[in-house]
């Protein structure tokens, strides 16, 4: 899913980059996420698998670590202070999980939106 998030992501300023450029690069690398999949219909099939067997959705969030780490990375490189990069990424992670997971329970086609309101409920704090 966060395979695109990197310094690059998104453009930052030299002092720092604001609210909007952060969670800008979080929602770029989610939308990403999606253009990466070459089924939607085996994802939506999967994720509803996943929401069936609550030991696979206890599992889900380990094998995203990998993830994390880089969001982390991401949102430290941006300036976010290393403690609130961590948290913000668990709200960033356990939001997109949730919008998918909403998004498989359904019958849209298109997991973007769920994706743009999970990222829409996010904040940076002030540092």
């Amino acid at each position: 899913m966060l395979v695109m998030v990197g310094p690059g992501a998104t453009a930052l300023k030299a002092d720092g980059a604001s609210d909007g450029d952060v969670l800008a690069g979080l929602r770029e690398a989610a939308v990403a996420g999606v253009a990466g999949l070459p089924d939607l219909a085996v994802t939506r099939g999967r994720l509803r698998l996943i929401a069936e067997h609550p030991e696979l959705a206890s599992r889900s969030y380990e094998s995203l670590a990998p993830q994390r780490e880089r969001a982390r990375a991401y949102l430290v490189s941006a300036g976010v202070v290393e403690d609130v990069a961590g948290y913000l990424c668990a709200a960033f992670m356990g939001a997109t999980f949730e919008a998918w997971m909403q998004w498989a329970a359904g019958p849209d086609p298109d997991p973007v939106p769920y994706l743009d309101a999970a990222v829409g409920v996010l904040r940076v704090p002030e540092a």
